[in-house]
């Protein structure tokens, strides 16, 4: 029991610290925002998200599935993730948040990583199926790997409404 408590603690820990690295980028004020998107998206991924990572500390404890294999594929899908989520947040510089919401002079960012994928800062959260491979949860990684994809999903399509209206750089 204690060891599930320490596994889902930590795997807390690790998706608030690279929240916080998201943090680091500069952006805008608010009061520049001309047009946001209202949702509760995002308080919907954050509480499914710690459901998930609760129920992957109690699969890893209870199942004794930590695989090597495990390991390391979900270490690649968290540094591949981070890295192209990471690239993508610097591309847009201060136009990144996680509203989807355009602000006074706006434009469509198609350059960097963007030239290569619509979304990839949301392809980038392949990393939250990966932390849960590293630590032995198979099974969440794949309601995670659906969870988070259908996520994006419709918030892609969102997001797609609001650059349709905005000229390419």
């Amino acid at each position: 029991m204690i060891r599930m408590a320490l596994l889902f603690l930590a795997l807390i820990m690790v998706a608030k610290g690279l929240s916080a690295l998201e943090k680091f980028v500069r952006r805008r004020s608010q009061s520049e925002v001309v047009r946001q998107l209202q949702s509760s998206s995002l308080l919907v991924f954050k509480v499914t998200r710690t459901v998930v990572f609760a129920l992957a500390a109690v699969e890893a404890t209870l199942s004794g599935s930590w695989t090597e294999t495990g390991f390391v594929t979900g270490f690649v899908a968290l540094f591949f993730g981070m890295a192209l989520r990471l690239s993508a947040i610097h591309a847009l510089g201060p136009l990144w948040s996680y509203h989807v919401q355009a602000y006074r002079n706006h434009w469509r960012i198609e350059d960097g990583v963007y030239r290569y994928l619509r979304h990839p800062a949301y392809f980038g959260n392949i990393h939250i199926p990966g932390i849960l491979l590293m630590v032995g949860a198979p099974v969440s990684s794949i309601v995670a790997l659906i969870g988070v994809g259908l996520f994006y999903f419709v918030r892609s399509r969102a997001e797609e409404e609001l650059l349709s209206q905005l000229k390419a750089t």
